[in-house]
């Protein structure tokens, strides 16, 4: 019984992170529009987000989050990934304010014409990076805003390329997935997800990997 019980939570937690075959069409799809998309937002002025924004955004101070992680991992380097970075100012910014806490950024992007090291959407995080790869991740308004392939799955995607003990942050609009997402994450018991929005248009995520 034992054994029929976790290999199906290996399972699950396999089809929580993957997408089907129809998902992969959708997210094809909405990649070719993200290109669109994005350029209308440069012109705009919305892909430069300061780290003051980013931080009133996600209701934290990202100097005492980085801060914290350096405690809680004395001696290593702090690695954070900024999940559709686009042009923001968040890399520069933390590393101006957060004195003392040694930090390496990924910057990832769904756009041609952002600023990025690795093209991914978040639905792809994991086979891009593997299993228990940052400190932190961090996602404003990143790729799963424009994908429509599966919310869901993209926060845990997020969830599982954090090592234990790290936190990500994100904030999506439009969320409507949250049965979903409950569902999914059954499947880890190491993983900690609170939405702290209170319903409001722009859903908001603290994640936790024990």
């Amino acid at each position: 019984m034992q054994r029929r019980q976790a290999a199906k939570r290996r399972e699950g937690r396999k089809n929580a992170l993957r997408l089907t075959p129809l998902e992969k069409s959708k997210l094809a799809d909405d990649l070719r529009a993200a290109e669109d998309v994005y350029r209308g937002l440069k012109r705009e002025g919305k892909v430069s987000r300061p780290l003051a924004k980013i931080n009133d955004i996600h209701e934290v101070d990202f100097a005492e989050v980085v801060g914290r992680l350096q405690q809680r991992f004395p001696g290593e380097r702090i690695r954070v990934l900024n999940e559709g970075n686009g042009k923001s100012l968040f890399a520069s910014g933390l590393v101006s304010v957060a004195k003392g806490v040694d930090l390496d950024f990924i910057k990832t992007d769904i756009a041609h014409s952002a600023q990025f090291d690795v093209l991914a959407s978040p639905e792809e995080l994991v086979s891009k990076f593997g299993r228990d790869s940052f400190h932190l991740v961090v996602s404003t308004f990143g790729g799963a805003s424009y994908t429509n392939a599966n919310a869901a799955k993209a926060i845990m995607n997020v969830a599982e390329v954090l090592k234990p003990g790290g936190v990500a942050y994100i904030a999506i609009p439009y969320f409507r997935m949250d049965k979903e997402l409950v569902r999914l994450a059954k499947n880890f018991r190491n993983i900690r997800i609170h939405r702290y929005d209170a319903g409001n248009s722009t859903a908001k995520f603290l994640i936790r990997k024990m």
